[in-house]
Protein backbone atom coordinates (compact mmCIF):
# COMPACT_ATOMS: atom_id res chain seq x y z
CA UNK A 1 0.00 0.00 0.00
CA UNK A 2 1.03 3.69 -0.25
CA UNK A 3 1.81 3.78 3.48
CA UNK A 4 4.11 0.76 3.27
CA UNK A 5 1.62 -1.76 4.65
CA UNK A 6 1.10 -5.13 2.96
CA UNK A 7 -2.29 -5.63 1.31
CA UNK A 8 -4.18 -8.72 0.13
CA UNK A 9 -6.19 -8.94 -3.10
CA UNK A 10 -9.27 -11.14 -2.75
CA UNK A 11 -11.41 -12.18 -5.72
CA UNK A 12 -15.16 -12.99 -5.62
CA UNK A 13 -16.99 -14.98 -8.28
CA UNK A 14 -20.14 -13.14 -9.38
CA UNK A 15 -22.61 -15.20 -11.37
CA UNK A 16 -24.71 -12.40 -12.89
CA UNK A 17 -24.95 -8.65 -13.42
CA UNK A 18 -27.37 -8.40 -10.49
CA UNK A 19 -24.83 -10.03 -8.18
CA UNK A 20 -22.14 -7.67 -9.50
CA UNK A 21 -24.32 -4.70 -8.59
CA UNK A 22 -24.95 -6.21 -5.16
CA UNK A 23 -21.21 -6.80 -4.70
CA UNK A 24 -20.45 -3.13 -5.26
CA UNK A 25 -23.35 -2.01 -3.06
CA UNK A 26 -22.30 -4.13 -0.11
CA UNK A 27 -18.57 -3.41 -0.47
CA UNK A 28 -19.34 0.30 -0.50
CA UNK A 29 -21.47 -0.04 2.62
CA UNK A 30 -18.90 -2.18 4.44
CA UNK A 31 -16.16 0.28 3.57
CA UNK A 32 -18.01 2.90 5.61
CA UNK A 33 -17.82 0.81 8.78
CA UNK A 34 -14.95 2.21 10.84
CA UNK A 35 -14.33 -0.61 13.28
CA UNK A 36 -11.08 -1.95 14.62
CA UNK A 37 -12.69 -5.41 14.60
CA UNK A 38 -13.83 -5.51 10.95
CA UNK A 39 -11.48 -5.84 7.99
CA UNK A 40 -10.88 -2.43 6.43
CA UNK A 41 -11.60 -2.32 2.70
CA UNK A 42 -8.98 -0.25 0.86
CA UNK A 43 -10.43 -0.57 -2.64
CA UNK A 44 -12.70 -2.58 -4.94
CA UNK A 45 -12.84 -3.16 -8.69
CA UNK A 46 -14.11 -5.62 -11.33
CA UNK A 47 -11.52 -7.95 -12.84
CA UNK A 48 -13.98 -9.01 -15.51
CA UNK A 49 -17.74 -9.45 -15.83
CA UNK A 50 -17.80 -12.36 -13.37
CA UNK A 51 -15.08 -11.47 -10.89
CA UNK A 52 -15.02 -8.69 -8.30
CA UNK A 53 -11.89 -7.88 -6.33
CA UNK A 54 -11.26 -6.06 -3.07
CA UNK A 55 -8.06 -4.87 -1.39
CA UNK A 56 -7.72 -5.49 2.34
CA UNK A 57 -4.86 -5.50 4.85
CA UNK A 58 -2.57 -8.47 5.31
CA UNK A 59 -2.73 -9.72 8.89
CA UNK A 60 0.56 -11.34 9.94
CA UNK A 61 -1.12 -13.08 12.89
CA UNK A 62 -2.94 -15.42 10.50
CA UNK A 63 -6.45 -16.68 11.22
CA UNK A 64 -8.02 -17.85 14.46
CA UNK A 65 -8.16 -21.49 13.35
CA UNK A 66 -4.39 -21.63 12.90
CA UNK A 67 -3.72 -19.68 16.08
CA UNK A 68 -5.98 -21.97 18.17
CA UNK A 69 -4.20 -25.02 16.83
CA UNK A 70 -0.74 -23.58 17.54
CA UNK A 71 -1.59 -22.04 20.94
CA UNK A 72 -3.64 -24.67 22.71
CA UNK A 73 -2.19 -23.58 26.07
CA UNK A 74 -2.90 -19.85 25.71
CA UNK A 75 -4.06 -18.27 28.96
CA UNK A 76 -7.64 -17.29 29.68
CA UNK A 77 -7.01 -13.53 29.48
CA UNK A 78 -5.95 -13.82 25.84
CA UNK A 79 -8.93 -16.04 24.96
CA UNK A 80 -11.33 -13.60 26.64
CA UNK A 81 -9.75 -10.70 24.77
CA UNK A 82 -10.25 -12.47 21.44
CA UNK A 83 -13.85 -13.33 22.36
CA UNK A 84 -14.65 -9.74 23.30
CA UNK A 85 -13.10 -8.42 20.08
CA UNK A 86 -15.03 -10.91 17.95
CA UNK A 87 -18.33 -10.01 19.60
CA UNK A 88 -17.49 -6.31 19.23
CA UNK A 89 -16.96 -6.81 15.49
CA UNK A 90 -20.31 -8.57 15.15
CA UNK A 91 -22.03 -5.78 17.09
CA UNK A 92 -20.50 -3.17 14.76
CA UNK A 93 -21.59 -5.19 11.71
CA UNK A 94 -25.12 -5.91 12.94
CA UNK A 95 -25.71 -2.31 14.06
CA UNK A 96 -25.15 -1.26 10.42
CA UNK A 97 -27.78 -3.70 9.18
CA UNK A 98 -25.52 -6.52 7.95
CA UNK A 99 -25.30 -10.22 8.78
CA UNK A 100 -22.03 -12.03 8.07
CA UNK A 101 -23.53 -15.51 7.45
CA UNK A 102 -20.16 -17.25 7.45
CA UNK A 103 -18.58 -16.75 10.88
CA UNK A 104 -15.93 -19.39 11.47
CA UNK A 105 -12.33 -19.39 12.78
CA UNK A 106 -10.89 -19.28 9.26
CA UNK A 107 -12.67 -15.94 8.69
CA UNK A 108 -11.35 -14.31 11.86
CA UNK A 109 -7.92 -12.73 11.37
CA UNK A 110 -5.52 -11.62 14.09
CA UNK A 111 -3.97 -8.16 13.95
CA UNK A 112 -1.09 -6.94 16.07
CA UNK A 113 -1.68 -7.55 19.75
CA UNK A 114 -3.86 -10.58 18.88
CA UNK A 115 -6.82 -8.31 18.19
CA UNK A 116 -9.43 -10.26 16.19
CA UNK A 117 -10.66 -8.82 12.89
CA UNK A 118 -13.76 -10.23 11.17
CA UNK A 119 -13.27 -10.74 7.44
CA UNK A 120 -14.36 -12.68 4.35
CA UNK A 121 -17.64 -10.93 3.50
CA UNK A 122 -18.55 -12.78 0.30
CA UNK A 123 -21.66 -14.19 2.00
CA UNK A 124 -22.79 -11.05 3.80
CA UNK A 125 -26.52 -10.28 3.74
CA UNK A 126 -28.68 -7.35 4.79
CA UNK A 127 -30.91 -8.50 7.65
CA UNK A 128 -34.70 -8.19 7.47
CA UNK A 129 -34.41 -8.17 3.67
CA UNK A 130 -35.24 -11.09 1.41
CA UNK A 131 -32.04 -12.85 0.36
CA UNK A 132 -30.92 -11.94 -3.14
CA UNK A 133 -27.68 -13.91 -3.08
CA UNK A 134 -27.37 -17.63 -2.28
CA UNK A 135 -25.76 -18.54 1.03
CA UNK A 136 -22.06 -19.30 0.73
CA UNK A 137 -21.00 -22.82 1.49
CA UNK A 138 -19.76 -23.13 5.05
CA UNK A 139 -18.85 -25.89 7.47
CA UNK A 140 -22.13 -27.34 8.67
CA UNK A 141 -21.30 -27.17 12.39
CA UNK A 142 -21.04 -23.37 12.25
CA UNK A 143 -24.35 -22.98 10.41
CA UNK A 144 -27.45 -22.03 12.41
CA UNK A 145 -30.18 -24.72 12.46
CA UNK A 146 -32.67 -22.46 10.65
CA UNK A 147 -30.24 -22.12 7.74
CA UNK A 148 -29.51 -25.82 7.63
CA UNK A 149 -33.24 -26.52 7.32
CA UNK A 150 -33.49 -24.03 4.45
CA UNK A 151 -36.84 -22.71 5.65
CA UNK A 152 -35.91 -19.01 5.95
CA UNK A 153 -35.93 -16.38 3.24
CA UNK A 154 -34.59 -13.61 5.49
CA UNK A 155 -31.51 -13.73 7.65
CA UNK A 156 -31.26 -12.24 11.12
CA UNK A 157 -28.20 -11.46 13.26
CA UNK A 158 -29.12 -14.53 15.32
CA UNK A 159 -27.56 -16.78 12.65
CA UNK A 160 -24.18 -15.13 13.29
CA UNK A 161 -24.68 -15.48 17.04
CA UNK A 162 -25.11 -19.25 16.67
CA UNK A 163 -21.91 -19.42 14.62
CA UNK A 164 -19.93 -17.33 17.09
CA UNK A 165 -21.21 -19.59 19.88
CA UNK A 166 -19.56 -22.55 18.15
CA UNK A 167 -16.39 -20.50 17.55
CA UNK A 168 -16.23 -19.50 21.22
CA UNK A 169 -16.83 -23.08 22.34
CA UNK A 170 -13.76 -24.08 20.35
CA UNK A 171 -11.78 -21.05 21.54
CA UNK A 172 -12.31 -21.98 25.20
CA UNK A 173 -11.96 -25.73 24.62
CA UNK A 174 -9.17 -27.26 26.69
CA UNK A 175 -9.16 -24.51 29.30
CA UNK A 176 -10.90 -24.16 32.63
CA UNK A 177 -13.86 -21.89 32.02
CA UNK A 178 -16.32 -20.34 34.44
CA UNK A 179 -19.94 -21.34 34.69
CA UNK A 180 -20.79 -17.93 33.21
CA UNK A 181 -18.80 -18.63 30.05
CA UNK A 182 -20.39 -22.07 29.69
CA UNK A 183 -23.84 -20.51 30.11
CA UNK A 184 -23.11 -17.85 27.48
CA UNK A 185 -21.79 -20.36 24.94
CA UNK A 186 -24.81 -22.58 25.55
CA UNK A 187 -27.28 -19.73 25.05
CA UNK A 188 -25.54 -18.64 21.85
CA UNK A 189 -26.01 -22.15 20.44
CA UNK A 190 -29.70 -22.31 21.29
CA UNK A 191 -31.82 -24.01 18.62
CA UNK A 192 -34.36 -21.20 19.03
CA UNK A 193 -33.04 -18.03 17.38
CA UNK A 194 -35.09 -15.84 19.72
CA UNK A 195 -33.26 -17.29 22.73
CA UNK A 196 -29.81 -16.33 21.49
CA UNK A 197 -28.37 -13.10 22.95
CA UNK A 198 -27.43 -10.29 20.61
CA UNK A 199 -23.76 -9.36 20.25
CA UNK A 200 -24.26 -6.41 22.59
CA UNK A 201 -26.05 -8.57 25.16
CA UNK A 202 -23.23 -11.11 24.95
CA UNK A 203 -20.67 -8.37 25.56
CA UNK A 204 -22.58 -7.35 28.70
CA UNK A 205 -22.84 -10.96 29.90
CA UNK A 206 -21.42 -11.76 33.32
CA UNK A 207 -18.88 -14.00 31.59
CA UNK A 208 -16.94 -10.85 30.73
CA UNK A 209 -17.58 -8.91 33.91
CA UNK A 210 -14.22 -9.89 35.36
CA UNK A 211 -11.94 -7.00 34.45
CA UNK A 212 -10.35 -7.95 31.11
CA UNK A 213 -7.12 -6.48 29.87
CA UNK A 214 -7.91 -2.94 28.83
CA UNK A 215 -7.39 -2.26 25.14
CA UNK A 216 -7.44 0.71 22.83
CA UNK A 217 -7.33 1.29 19.09
CA UNK A 218 -4.35 3.33 17.90
CA UNK A 219 -5.56 6.55 16.25
CA UNK A 220 -2.72 6.29 13.71
CA UNK A 221 -2.59 2.66 12.56
CA UNK A 222 -6.05 1.61 13.90
CA UNK A 223 -4.66 -1.65 15.31
CA UNK A 224 -5.83 -2.66 18.79
CA UNK A 225 -3.35 -3.00 21.66
CA UNK A 226 -3.40 -3.34 25.43
CA UNK A 227 -3.42 0.19 26.85
CA UNK A 228 -0.05 -0.59 28.43
CA UNK A 229 1.36 -0.81 24.90
CA UNK A 230 1.20 2.93 24.21
CA UNK A 231 0.14 6.32 25.57
CA UNK A 232 -3.06 8.38 25.55
CA UNK A 233 -4.05 12.00 25.94
CA UNK A 234 -6.59 13.02 28.60
CA UNK A 235 -9.44 12.34 26.16
CA UNK A 236 -8.27 8.75 25.66
CA UNK A 237 -6.83 9.11 22.14
CA UNK A 238 -4.36 6.23 22.08
CA UNK A 239 -1.11 5.86 20.11
CA UNK A 240 0.74 2.54 20.11
CA UNK A 241 4.45 2.43 20.91
CA UNK A 242 5.44 1.78 17.28
CA UNK A 243 3.50 4.78 15.93
CA UNK A 244 4.59 6.92 18.88
CA UNK A 245 8.24 6.09 18.19
CA UNK A 246 7.82 7.02 14.53
CA UNK A 247 6.27 10.33 15.58
CA UNK A 248 9.19 11.09 17.90
CA UNK A 249 11.66 10.30 15.12
CA UNK A 250 9.68 12.49 12.71
CA UNK A 251 9.83 15.40 15.17
CA UNK A 252 13.61 15.57 14.68
CA UNK A 253 13.15 16.65 11.07
CA UNK A 254 12.93 20.33 10.24
CA UNK A 255 9.35 21.61 9.73
CA UNK A 256 7.92 18.36 11.13
CA UNK A 257 4.15 18.23 11.74
CA UNK A 258 4.93 16.61 15.11
CA UNK A 259 5.63 19.30 17.70
CA UNK A 260 7.52 18.54 20.91
CA UNK A 261 7.21 21.16 23.65
CA UNK A 262 10.01 22.21 25.98
CA UNK A 263 8.83 19.81 28.71
CA UNK A 264 8.91 16.85 26.29
CA UNK A 265 5.15 16.68 25.86
CA UNK A 266 3.69 16.14 22.39
CA UNK A 267 0.44 17.42 20.93
CA UNK A 268 -2.12 14.63 20.55
CA UNK A 269 -2.04 13.09 17.06
CA UNK A 270 -5.83 12.71 16.87
CA UNK A 271 -7.46 15.19 14.46
CA UNK A 272 -8.87 18.33 16.11
CA UNK A 273 -7.52 17.34 19.55
CA UNK A 274 -5.50 20.08 21.21
CA UNK A 275 -4.58 18.12 24.33
CA UNK A 276 -1.06 16.99 25.19
CA UNK A 277 0.57 13.64 25.88
CA UNK A 278 3.00 14.19 28.74
CA UNK A 279 6.73 13.86 28.19
CA UNK A 280 6.98 11.54 31.19
CA UNK A 281 4.46 9.12 29.63
CA UNK A 282 6.28 9.18 26.29
CA UNK A 283 9.69 8.70 27.90
CA UNK A 284 8.49 5.62 29.79
CA UNK A 285 6.96 4.08 26.65
CA UNK A 286 9.39 4.54 23.76
CA UNK A 287 12.62 2.54 23.25
CA UNK A 288 15.94 4.00 24.44
CA UNK A 289 16.96 5.17 20.96
CA UNK A 290 13.78 7.19 20.52
CA UNK A 291 14.04 8.49 24.09
CA UNK A 292 17.46 9.88 23.17
CA UNK A 293 15.89 11.60 20.18
CA UNK A 294 13.16 13.07 22.42
CA UNK A 295 15.75 14.36 24.88
CA UNK A 296 17.75 15.92 22.04
CA UNK A 297 14.64 17.79 20.88
CA UNK A 298 13.94 19.03 24.41
CA UNK A 299 17.59 20.07 24.80
CA UNK A 300 17.37 22.05 21.55
CA UNK A 301 14.22 23.75 22.89
CA UNK A 302 16.11 24.85 25.99
CA UNK A 303 19.02 26.08 23.89
CA UNK A 304 16.69 28.16 21.71
CA UNK A 305 15.04 29.58 24.84
CA UNK A 306 18.48 30.31 26.29
CA UNK A 307 19.46 32.20 23.13
CA UNK A 308 16.34 34.35 23.31
CA UNK A 309 16.95 34.94 27.02
CA UNK A 310 20.54 35.88 26.25
CA UNK A 311 19.38 38.58 23.85
CA UNK A 312 16.87 39.88 26.40
CA UNK A 313 19.41 39.96 29.22
CA UNK A 314 21.90 41.86 27.08
CA UNK A 315 19.30 44.49 26.25
CA UNK A 316 18.44 44.75 29.95
CA UNK A 317 22.11 45.19 30.87
CA UNK A 318 22.50 47.95 28.29
CA UNK A 319 19.34 49.67 29.52
CA UNK A 320 20.60 49.48 33.10
CA UNK A 321 23.98 50.92 32.11
CA UNK A 322 22.35 53.82 30.31
CA UNK A 323 20.14 54.61 33.29
CA UNK A 324 22.96 54.32 35.79
CA UNK A 325 25.26 56.80 34.03
CA UNK A 326 24.26 60.17 32.77
CA UNK A 327 25.74 59.68 29.32
CA UNK A 328 25.72 62.33 26.63
CA UNK A 329 23.41 61.84 23.68
CA UNK A 330 26.15 60.83 21.24
CA UNK A 331 27.37 58.03 23.50
CA UNK A 332 23.80 56.83 24.08
CA UNK A 333 23.17 56.75 20.34
CA UNK A 334 26.31 54.68 19.73
CA UNK A 335 25.47 52.18 22.46
CA UNK A 336 21.87 51.86 21.25
CA UNK A 337 23.07 51.25 17.70
CA UNK A 338 25.56 48.62 18.89
CA UNK A 339 22.81 46.94 20.90
CA UNK A 340 20.14 46.91 18.20
CA UNK A 341 22.13 46.60 14.97
CA UNK A 342 25.62 45.30 15.69
CA UNK A 343 25.19 42.67 18.39
CA UNK A 344 21.60 41.55 17.73
CA UNK A 345 21.18 38.58 15.39
CA UNK A 346 18.55 39.91 13.02
CA UNK A 347 17.07 39.29 9.60
CA UNK A 348 19.35 41.11 7.11
CA UNK A 349 16.33 42.39 5.19
CA UNK A 350 13.79 43.57 7.78
CA UNK A 351 15.96 43.60 10.96
CA UNK A 352 13.60 41.37 12.93
CA UNK A 353 15.53 39.85 15.86
CA UNK A 354 16.18 36.15 15.27
CA UNK A 355 17.02 33.71 18.05
CA UNK A 356 15.29 30.53 16.88
CA UNK A 357 17.07 27.58 15.26
CA UNK A 358 15.77 24.13 14.24
CA UNK A 359 19.03 22.59 13.03
CA UNK A 360 19.02 23.79 9.41
CA UNK A 361 21.41 26.66 8.67
CA UNK A 362 19.23 27.96 5.83
CA UNK A 363 17.14 30.32 7.96
CA UNK A 364 13.76 31.80 7.04
CA UNK A 365 12.53 35.04 8.57
CA UNK A 366 9.10 34.71 10.14
CA UNK A 367 8.33 38.37 9.44
CA UNK A 368 9.30 38.93 5.81
CA UNK A 369 9.80 35.31 4.58
CA UNK A 370 13.31 36.02 3.30
CA UNK A 371 15.96 33.31 3.47
CA UNK A 372 19.43 33.98 4.92
CA UNK A 373 22.53 32.09 5.98
CA UNK A 374 23.04 31.23 9.65
CA UNK A 375 26.83 31.45 9.26
CA UNK A 376 27.20 34.89 7.69
CA UNK A 377 23.61 36.25 7.82
CA UNK A 378 23.65 37.02 4.08
CA UNK A 379 20.26 37.58 2.46
CA UNK A 380 19.85 34.94 -0.28
CA UNK A 381 16.44 36.08 -1.54
CA UNK A 382 13.12 34.28 -1.28
CA UNK A 383 14.30 30.98 -2.72
CA UNK A 384 14.98 28.16 -0.25
CA UNK A 385 17.09 26.28 -2.79
CA UNK A 386 19.41 29.23 -3.34
CA UNK A 387 19.83 29.63 0.40
CA UNK A 388 20.70 25.95 0.88
CA UNK A 389 23.20 26.19 -1.98
CA UNK A 390 24.86 29.19 -0.33
CA UNK A 391 24.91 27.54 3.12
CA UNK A 392 26.65 24.45 1.79
CA UNK A 393 29.62 26.51 0.53
CA UNK A 394 29.57 29.51 2.91
CA UNK A 395 33.08 30.76 3.68
CA UNK A 396 32.05 31.51 7.28
CA UNK A 397 31.08 27.92 7.95
CA UNK A 398 33.43 26.17 10.45
CA UNK A 399 35.89 23.86 8.74
CA UNK A 400 35.01 20.85 10.89
CA UNK A 401 31.26 20.99 10.19
CA UNK A 402 30.80 18.18 7.67
CA UNK A 403 27.03 18.30 7.09
CA UNK A 404 26.33 20.77 4.24
CA UNK A 405 23.08 22.11 5.73
CA UNK A 406 22.66 21.14 9.39
CA UNK A 407 24.65 21.90 12.53
CA UNK A 408 24.38 21.84 16.31
CA UNK A 409 23.03 25.02 17.87
CA UNK A 410 26.12 25.26 20.11
CA UNK A 411 28.32 25.50 17.00
CA UNK A 412 26.01 28.11 15.43
CA UNK A 413 26.08 30.19 18.63
CA UNK A 414 29.88 30.19 18.54
CA UNK A 415 29.73 31.42 14.94
CA UNK A 416 27.30 34.16 15.97
CA UNK A 417 29.67 35.23 18.76
CA UNK A 418 32.54 35.52 16.23
CA UNK A 419 30.27 37.46 13.87
CA UNK A 420 29.25 39.88 16.64
CA UNK A 421 32.90 40.41 17.55
CA UNK A 422 33.82 41.20 13.92
CA UNK A 423 30.92 43.59 13.48
CA UNK A 424 31.66 45.35 16.78
CA UNK A 425 35.31 45.91 15.86
CA UNK A 426 34.25 47.24 12.45
CA UNK A 427 31.75 49.64 14.03
CA UNK A 428 34.30 50.95 16.51
CA UNK A 429 36.86 51.56 13.78
CA UNK A 430 34.58 52.94 11.08
CA UNK A 431 31.64 54.63 12.84
CA UNK A 432 33.24 56.31 15.89
CA UNK A 433 35.85 58.66 14.51
CA UNK A 434 36.66 60.47 17.75
CA UNK A 435 39.22 58.45 19.71
CA UNK A 436 38.04 59.82 23.04
CA UNK A 437 34.42 58.90 22.36
CA UNK A 438 35.56 55.46 21.12
CA UNK A 439 37.40 54.86 24.39
CA UNK A 440 34.38 55.92 26.48
CA UNK A 441 32.02 53.63 24.52
CA UNK A 442 34.45 50.73 24.93
CA UNK A 443 34.67 51.44 28.64
CA UNK A 444 30.87 51.36 29.04
CA UNK A 445 30.45 48.25 26.90
CA UNK A 446 33.27 46.07 28.24
CA UNK A 447 31.41 44.79 31.39
CA UNK A 448 28.48 43.80 29.18
CA UNK A 449 30.46 41.83 26.58
CA UNK A 450 30.42 38.36 28.12
CA UNK A 451 31.85 35.30 26.27
CA UNK A 452 28.36 34.16 25.22
CA UNK A 453 27.96 37.47 23.36
CA UNK A 454 31.35 37.97 21.65
CA UNK A 455 33.34 34.83 22.49
CA UNK A 456 36.32 34.31 24.76
CA UNK A 457 39.20 36.80 25.08
CA UNK A 458 37.49 39.51 23.06
CA UNK A 459 39.61 42.52 22.12
CA UNK A 460 38.41 45.73 20.46
CA UNK A 461 41.54 46.05 18.33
Amino acid sequence: GPDGRDLVLKAFHLASEAWSSRFYHQVTALAQIQSAYIVQIHGAFMQDACEGCILMPFYPGGDLATWSRDHSHADMAIRLRIAIGLLSGLHDLHSRGFVHCNVKPENVFLAKGLSPVLGDFDGVQTHNVTMTQPMQATIIKYMAPELRNGNVDKVEPAVDMFSVGVVLAELFDGSEVSDAIQALVSSLQSADPTQRPTALEALHHEAFQAEPMKEASCVICLDVYPVSGGVSCADGHFACIECLSRSVRAAIEAHSHVKVLRDGSVCCVAPDCELLVSGRAIASAVPDGDLSALLAIVRAQFERDAAAEQERQFRDRVDAALLEHELDQTMQNHIRTIQNEVLAITCPRCSTVFADFDGCCALKCGACSSYFCAWCLQDTGNDAGACHQHVATCASKPAGDEDPFFSDFAVVKQAWARLRAQRLRHYMAEKIEDAGMRALVQQRLRPLLTPDIVGDNFRFE
